[in-house]
């Protein structure tokens, strides 16, 4: 796949169980959440992006991939692209993000598997790997350790444009980084 990166966009975030929030239609902070993502996608396509990579992980990643697809259906020229860590990714989750996860893959444009199965490190190396097919990163960050932690510092380190809209704290980001309020000014 050889794709113009300043075009690209990725997306990290956390797992269900670390949202502040449950994620569910009927609370109030997970319909702001969902606005807000959703108006930072179209934004992005507004400035230009055209490809997302989503890393197909349950929670925000999934979230992210059906809010691209769901603007892709008013918009002819957006793509996603779906980089899976290894085969059976999902073989452990429960039936509802099975589906979502089967949902996404079926309307991606693409998808890139990293390994045909796990192995340490294979979820580094599908970050990575969207990372440096973008110039955009996406999060959903709340500062505490992990993957998405780990993603948004190599981000940092690659000198990518980084949106977090789980804060508009922006005193962590690069000079280049945006919260999805600043995003809409400049």
């Amino acid at each position: 796949m050889d794709l113009d990166k300043n075009c690209a966009c990725c997306f990290t975030g956390h797992r269900p169980q670390k949202f502040a929030f449950p994620l569910d239609c009927e609370n109030e902070d997970y319909l702001k959440f969902n606005d807000k993502l959703e108006s930072t996608i179209r934004l992005l396509v507004q400035r230009g992006i055209t490809d997302f990579y989503c890393g197909g992980a349950y929670g925000f990643d999934l979230m992210a991939a059906e809010t691209v697809l769901s603007v892709k259906n008013h918009n002819i020229g957006i793509r996603l692209f779906c980089v899976i860590p290894f085969k059976n990714q999902a073989a452990l989750w429960s039936n509802k993000w099975q589906e979502r996860y089967e949902n996404v893959l079926r309307n991606s444009n693409e998808t890139v598997m990293i390994s045909e199965n796990y192995s340490p490190g294979v979820y580094q190396k599908r970050n990575r790997y969207m990372v440096d097919h973008s110039s955009v990163l996406v999060a959903y960050f709340d500062g505490k350790p992990g993957g998405t932690k780990s993603t948004v510092n190599y981000a940092k380190a690659c000198c990518k444009r980084i949106i977090n809209i789980a804060s508009d704290d922006e005193s962590w980001s690069n000079e280049d980084s945006y919260s999805a309020e600043q995003l809409k000014l400049g």
